[in-house]
């Protein structure tokens, strides 16, 4: 059964916020979790690594999707729009 326009595109922007509210979170989680590496002297130049591996590669990453989801997001949504002015 296909969807009418509205109703998929209203899933599609659901999605995508349900996608970016989870990339916000996992981007939270790595932020603490590599300031929690510091307080591991035992593994620290592992976790010097890792914490500038979380915080110079993934963190940026994940930032650089989110503001694909935006943009993918405002274009669903003024598709919504544009349907329901039709």
């Amino acid at each position: 059964m296909t969807l009418p326009p509205n109703e998929a595109l209203n899933a599609i922007h659901a999605a995508l916020q349900n996608s970016a509210a989870q990339m916000n979170d996992t981007a939270a989680a790595l932020h603490d979790a590599a300031g929690q590496l510091e307080e591991c002297p035992l593994f620290a130049k592992p976790s010097a690594e890792l914490q500038a591996n979380i915080e110079n590669n993934w963190l940026p990453l994940i930032s650089n999707l989110l503001t694909q989801i935006q943009v993918l997001s405002s274009s669903v949504d003024r598709l919504l729009h544009t349907e329901s002015d039709q």
